[in-house]
C-alpha cells in the first residue's frame, strides 16, 4: 500500500506516489514474477491518492477548463489501466511493457505536478 508523502511544508508530492510505485514495478521486474492484478490494486490507490491530493491542493486550479481537462484524462488513463489489469488475461505483452506505459504515465504526472507548483509557486493567476 503507498504511503503519503509530504514536503517540508507538510504538502504531498505526487511525484513521491509515483516514485514508489516506480521502485514496486522494478522490484516485481526483479522477482521475474508478474504481479498484473496487484498492480491493479496499486493503480486504484495511486487514483484515489491523486484525486484526494488534488481536492485538497487544488488552489482553485481545476477550475481552469485546461487543468480540468487533464486531470481528467490523467484518471481516465487509470480506469483503464485498473480495468484491464483486473482482467483475467491483461492485454499486455509483457511485464516490460506494463512498466514502460506506467514510466510514461508516471512522467506525465510529473509533468503535470512541476507546471501546477510552477503556477501556485510564483503566485500567478490562472486564467478561467
Amino acid at each position: 500500500m503507498m504511503k503519503t508523502h509530504f514536503t517540508s511544508t507538510g504538502t504531498p508530492r505526487i511525484t513521491d506516489f509515483v516514485d514508489d510505485l516506480r521502485r514496486w514495478l522494478y522490484d516485481v521486474g526483479q522477482r521475474g514474477i508478474p504481479k498484473f492484478g496487484e498492480t491493479g490494486y496499486r493503480l486504484r490507490q495511486l487514483r484515489k491518492s491523486l484525486v484526494q491530493y488534488w481536492q485538497t491542493h487544488d488552489e482553485g486550479l481545476l477550475e481552469n477548463p485546461e487543468w480540468k481537462s487533464e486531470s481528467v484524462e490523467l484518471l481516465s488513463k487509470l480506469d483503464c489501466w485498473i480495468e484491464q489489469l483486473e482482467r483475467p488475461d491483461p492485454p499486455f505483452r509483457s511485464w516490460q511493457e506494463l512498466v514502460q506505459v506506467l514510466s510514461e504515465f508516471g512522467d506525465e504526472l510529473e509533468t503535470f505536478e512541476r507546471g501546477w507548483h510552477s503556477i501556485t509557486c510564483t503566485g500567478r493567476t490562472v486564467g478561467l
